[in-house]
């Protein structure tokens, strides 16, 4: 983690590193504590007990990686049951498949063959 660290204060714009070393998130936006700003223009060096890594939750996976819960899934569960019990929507399946890209293009008058006569 140090190594990736000091990549970021190398070669990363003043906004990367920002963004990697603030902790501090509300809605108003994200801050730095003095403390963060310390780490984010100190070089790397393992001291024991030191935090490792970004405290900001974006670039935290343990943080951002975490199952819904059990009402969020209640809730999911209760509103895709309502939409389909509903008589009003129905559900169809296409017999083919889209058209291509460049087929909306012909339609639009632009000619395939590359505008040449």
């Amino acid at each position: 983690m140090g190594s990736y660290e000091d990549r970021i204060r190398n070669f990363s714009s003043a906004e990367r590193v920002f963004e990697f070393f603030a902790s501090v998130t509300n809605e108003k936006g994200t801050f730095m504590t003095p403390a963060d700003f310390a780490r984010s223009i100190t070089p790397y060096q393992h001291r024991i007990g030191e935090k490792v890594g970004s405290e900001n939750p974006k670039y935290r996976f343990q943080a951002k990686h975490h199952g819904p819960t059990a009402s969020e899934l209640k809730g999911y569960k209760k509103v895709l049951k309502a939409i389909l019990e509903d008589s009003r929507i129905t559900f169809s399946v296409l017999p083919r498949t889209p058209r291509p890209f460049c087929d909306w293009l012909d339609r639009s008058g632009e000619t395939r063959g590359g505008g040449g006569s």
